[in-house]
């Protein structure tokens, strides 16, 4: 039986209000998000009986928070992103000493912290991915380095040095030539180092197992056939980084394709003609534009062809396209009508001819 099929037989999980919050805090920013598979867009609460996990992944990171619990029966569910809000929000109103008590059901997730308080979350069936296999077998290949057959060195980094790294851009190389030595960090018009934390910090990939090997064991939740194959995904960029190229991909192929229909139209056909040039223009102005965006603002960038891609999926965007015009102190309307007498001014000259 899987552990979502228990569900409906455990017992109830306590902990404290505090450290659900640690939970959620850490495993939230690896959330999958609208463009990422449906099974990941949200995040795993997974009970081994000894610790509660809090799970998360997007593709191309992982994270697995977990704290120490009184034994009790195995469960695990998905939250959706909804359930996650109203449980992040319901448990920042609770004292951090609270003690809260998880009833996981057939598609909910009951929290009570007594005195009649209590909050229950939608869930979600999907197959999670086997984060356990997958966090194991990279775990059991020790890296080498590229020169000698020893293991590569490891160190202890500071997150909170790690994120001044955000502002150098969206894609970074990085690498590390001895334990105690600096990350090399390399960006757009950006090269730079940042010193490992002191030895204390250090550990190993067996130390490592040692700590994590009770909750890295059990059967686990329900799987994907190939852990691996994954997080391989990751290696072609993000979703929307795809997207990106895509559009720009058919910016260029538009381009091109009006220039050809341009000198391969009818010169006796003005109209033709105009409306080759003004796509082949304006494809290369929007080309440009979204080149100059990759460079300057990448994250705008992804943010804004995932909102321009549901509105073209949506199929509303000429109404749009309507209000934008006059909040920006454009006449649609009059746009609309000098359009209609060209047409009938057009329609007229042919039939004349």
């Amino acid at each position: 039986m899987s552990n979502d099929a228990q569900t409906q037989a455990v017992t109830s999980t306590q902990i404290t209000a505090y450290q659900l919050g640690e939970l959620l805090k850490k495993a939230r920013p690896h959330i999958g998000d609208e463009l990422a598979p449906a099974a990941v867009q949200g995040m795993r609460l997974d009970c081994d009986g000894v610790h509660l996990h809090a799970v998360a992944t997007d593709r191309y990171t992982l994270a697995v928070a977990r704290v120490g619990i009184r034994p009790t029966p195995a469960w695990a569910l998905t939250l959706t992103q909804d359930a996650l809000i109203a449980l992040t929000a319901w448990t920042t109103d609770i004292d951090d000493s609270a003690t809260l008590t998880l009833t996981p059901g057939k598609d909910t997730l009951n929290v009570s912290a007594g005195g009649g308080r209590q909050l229950t979350v939608g869930t979600r069936d999907e197959t999670w991915p086997d984060w356990r296999t997958l966090i194991r077998r990279h775990l059991d290949t020790l890296p080498e380095t590229a020169l000698t057959p020893e293991p590569a060195p490891s160190s202890g980094w500071s997150s909170e040095f790690l994120a001044r790294w955000t502002a150098a851009g969206y894609a970074l190389t990085v690498w590390h030539n001895a334990a105690a030595g600096p990350l090399v960090i390399l960006g757009h018009d950006l090269i730079g180092l940042q010193m490992p934390m002191n030895s204390k910090h250090t550990t190993t990939p067996e130390a490592v197992w040692t700590g994590w090997q009770n909750s890295l064991t059990p059967a686990g939740s329900a799987t994907t056939s190939d852990p691996d194959d994954f997080l391989a995904e990751a290696a072609g960029g993000t979703a929307r980084d795809q997207l990106a190229d895509a559009m720009t991909e058919d910016l260029l192929k538009q381009t091109m394709r009006s220039a050809t229909d341009l000198f391969s139209a009818a010169t006796s056909d003005p109209g033709a003609l105009a409306a080759y040039a003004l796509a082949g223009g304006r494809s290369w102005i929007a080309y440009r534009l979204l080149e100059a965006l990759r460079m300057a603002a990448p994250k705008l960038l992804r943010k804004t062809l995932t909102e321009v891609n549901a509105e073209l999926e949506d199929g509303d965007f000429c109404e749009w396209a309507w209000e934008a015009a006059r909040q920006a102190g454009h006449d649609p309307e009059a746009w609309n009508e000098e359009y209609e007498q060209h047409l009938a001014r057009v329609t007229t000259k042919a039939a004349v001819s």
